[in-house]
């Protein structure tokens, strides 16, 4: 798990690109369950916004980041294969 910074060091973009960079480090081993390799795609954002409304503008850029990439969650025959494999896998599972 990422460790949670305080409100006001997420305002200092350096810190932003630590937590970003840590981020991906975790992320992009392969992810495994029973020896098989799942694909993950992972959004992330930073909102260094500072005036007196930042929350609320921070919670309309996260919507927006949100429906410009809720196409991520279909799935993609062409690109990944038939998904039949993992859906039996993730039954299983469950």
């Amino acid at each position: 798990m990422i460790d949670y910074a305080p409100q006001d060091s997420l305002l200092d973009e350096d810190l932003v690109e630590v937590v970003a960079k840590r981020l991906l480090e975790r992320i992009k081993a392969p992810f495994k369950v029973d020896e098989i390799e799942i694909d993950l795609t992972a959004t992330a954002g930073a909102v260094l916004y500072t005036g007196p409304d930042s929350f609320k503008q921070g919670f309309v850029a996260i919507q927006q980041a949100q429906d410009s990439h809720s196409n991520f969650a279909l799935s993609d025959g062409q690109r990944f294969g038939d998904p039949a494999p993992n859906l039996a896998l993730m039954s299983r599972m469950m």
